[in-house]
């Protein structure tokens, strides 16, 4: 016995594990690199999503790249990674991220992208898939004969020391520290960008403005045109700006403009995240964004794959086998033809979709089952609120029951606490498909002693 419980205190000292579970931000940009597309990926993971070795406080953890064209491997980088903290409350600090980045040289088209990170302590792994249907990871042609600017690159940060060339993130004559999560405000007051602009000829001039509009398209700031003459080509933008700091929490779009003295104008934008008040989750930021493309690659799987058990526990039988044949590989591209087709139908039905799974989660969630998984729930993302709502709780002869009224339709749902835990079942319902029971008084009825 003292044996075993020298061990136990061994491995206590030797690791501390961390509460959130492991996650990733992705994020790419196209730029041109001796006439052809060079794809950069970034990645980050939040730092308190490691586990930690105590003695040494340190994480170690793979991260695996690989492209494919057609589901045939042309592409793959793996490499482990180690991050070193000052302390265990270090560790858990929810702003820090530890930041990864790789290059890959490609033919312009679009392509199935697996992005996999495994925690080499705690031995858990966490995967993104883009399928290449869903064109989320595409890569641009930037051969032009004209002016042209590249992807919109965001960052946490720009630096500059010795040997930089011996970073990852180095490029153009200075360290450029991806922020994959493009999420900025609190945490990062001032929002960085990197772009390139091709096809400049030397010493011309170019007028620099950008521009900053919310999610419905109205513009929250504009700066004023600023005269650059170009060095070299390609000409290096690698600025930053305040102008986020009065912008309230939500999602925005970039814009980058430039204008030569011809009067010719060409524009790159790109959306991106602010969190400007405490205790706000990010993620309703996203969920925010317009265009779902942009957010799906913000997801990871585990959000991917939670999204899709939602929807499938609203959907009729025929539409779940079609999810039932799905490898979860394929969940991306499915979610983004699902919601695009009903968008076309009804603006806006995502957003409507996540507020009753929020309201649902908040109303009738219990101890181990989110709110959306309870039959109330389920109803109330599939139909909406209620138009009447009845009520019967404390009733000396009758279990605590609740009445469900959708007037178009005239459709009911019967709802009860079968067991007093809280946990309201659908009882009976005139709703084609849904359970019946002509008899649900009789249920609802407490039995005499």
């Amino acid at each position: 016995m003292k044996k075993i419980g020298l061990i136990i205190l061994i491995w206590t000292l030797v690791v501390f594990a961390k509460k959130e579970e492991l996650k990733f931000f992705l994020d790419y940009c196209c730029f041109e690199k001796d006439n052809h597309t060079l794809a950069e990926i970034y990645l980050s993971i939040p730092q308190n999503c490691l586990t930690y070795d105590s003695l040494k406080k340190q994480a170690r953890f793979k991260i695996e790249l690989s492209v494919f064209d057609n589901d045939s491997l042309i592409s793959k980088k793996a490499w482990i990674q180690v991050h070193n903290v000052a302390s265990v409350a270090d560790a858990k600090s929810i702003y820090k991220e530890v930041p990864a980045q790789d290059r890959f040289l490609l033919k312009p088209k679009s392509y199935k992208f697996v992005a996999e990170i495994t925690d080499l302590i705690s031995g858990e792994k966490e995967n993104i898939s883009l399928s290449q249907n869903s064109n989320l990871f595409r890569v641009k042609d930037l051969k032009s004969s004209g002016l042209m600017i590249s992807d919109l690159q965001f960052v946490s940060d720009f630096r500059a020391r010795e040997n930089m060339n011996q970073s990852e993130f180095y490029k153009n004559s200075q360290i450029v520290i991806p922020n994959p999560r493009r999420l900025y405000g609190l945490h990062l007051p001032i929002l960085k960008y990197y772009a390139e602009v091709y096809n400049v000829e030397k010493d011309q001039e170019l007028y620099f403005s950008y521009s900053i509009a919310d999610s419905r398209g109205a513009d929250k700031y504009l700066s004023q045109e600023k005269l650059i003459k170009a060095k070299t080509s390609p000409m290096i933008i690698a600025a930053q700006t305040k102008a986020i700091a009065e912008l309230k929490t939500g999602s925005y779009r970039f814009y980058l403009k430039l204008r030569d003295k011809q009067g010719n104008e060409y524009l790159k934008g790109s959306d991106f995240y602010i969190v400007n008040d405490l205790g706000i989750n990010d993620e309703r930021v996203i969920n925010d964004l317009e265009d779902y493309q942009e957010q799906l690659k913000m997801m990871s799987q585990d959000k991917v794959e939670n999204e899709v058990k939602i929807i499938y526990s609203i959907m009729p039988e025929n539409e779940q086998r079609i999810i039932d044949k799905l490898n979860k590989n394929a969940y991306r591209n499915y979610l983004l033809d699902y919601w695009q087709e009903r968008e076309k139908k009804v603006k806006g039905i995502r957003k409507n979709f996540l507020y009753y799974v929020d309201k649902a989660n908040q109303s009738y969630g219990l101890q181990k089952k989110k709110g959306w998984d309870t039959d109330r729930g389920r109803i109330l993302i599939r139909f909406g609120k209620p138009d009447r709502k009845e009520v019967v709780t404390l009733e000396s002869n009758m279990l605590d029951h609740e009445i469900w009224t959708y007037d178009d339709g005239n459709y009911i749902f019967v709802f009860a606490d079968l067991h007093n835990l809280n946990d309201y079942k659908l009882i009976h319902s005139n709703y084609p498909g849904e359970k019946s029971n002509a008899n649900w008084q009789k249920k609802v009825t407490k039995m005499k002693k």
